[in-house]
This record gives C-alpha cells, sequence and structure tokens, in this order.
C-alpha cells in the first residue's frame, strides 16, 4: 500500500481465493473490505484499494482460465514448506494439485510429492 501510494497507483491486484478460506482467514471477503477501509482512513487520498478478481473463483476454475489465457501457470507457486520444488502436502499444494485434477489437467511444476487429492471412488 505504501508503494501504491508513492506511485499513484490506485489499485493493487491480488490472487487470493475465498475457496483457501479454511486454512487461510486472510482469503476472505470480509478481510478485503476490512483492509480497503483500513487503507481508506490510513492513507492520504484514501483511493487505493486490493482488488481480488479471483475470490469467488474455484481452483478449478482458475486452472481453465490461466490455460485459456496462455497463461505462464508454470512460473507461479504455492507451497509454503519449500523454495526449490514443492512439497505436494502442505495445505497450498493440496488444494493447487485437487484443482489440477479437478480440472482434468497437470500441474507443470515439479513436487517431491504428487499424491491424488480427488475422493476414490
Amino acid at each position: 500500500v505504501s508503494w501504491a501510494e508513492v506511485i499513484g497507483a490506485s489499485k493493487i491486484y491480488i490472487g487470493a481465493v475465498e475457496e483457501d478460506s479454511s486454512g487461510y482467514p486472510d482469503c476472505r471477503p470480509s478481510y478485503y473490505s476490512a483492509m480497503n477501509e483500513l487503507i481508506k482512513q490510513g492513507t492520504k487520498d484514501g483511493i487505493i484499494k486490493v482488488i481480488t478478481p479471483l475470490i469467488k473463483l474455484t481452483k478449478k476454475e482458475i486452472i481453465n482460465k490461466t490455460l485459456e489465457l496462455n497463461a505462464p501457470i508454470g512460473s507461479t507457486w504455492s507451497c509454503y514448506d519449500k523454495e526449490d520444488k514443492a512439497c505436494g502436502v502442505c495445505d497450498s499444494c493440496a488444494l493447487r494439485l485437487r484443482g489440477f485434477e479437478q480440472a482434468g489437467k497437470v500441474d507443470p511444476i515439479d513436487y517431491e510429492k504428487r499424491p491424488s487429492y480427488l475422493p476414490k471412488n
């Protein structure tokens, strides 16, 4: 927010997803509503907003959208446990891998483990 104010930006985009909110409370729409009110009160002009365009989408919908747009999904990172190769088992990796499985796609990044997160039939 400070940097946005310095460079004159009025919007900050973040990829928060409400589907993650059970493990990550800062992914709830109410969090960003409160954050935007805080930003409004705590900045000179009060015009900066955090925008969450993905917040209501599922991981499956996000995966499909990135592929439709030919976005560089292989350059993105979700793992909270490792920096060189995704672990495949932390909550964030599990959510990501499940989204790819639900979309019927293979995540292009490397994983130490690549378990299935879909329910067994």
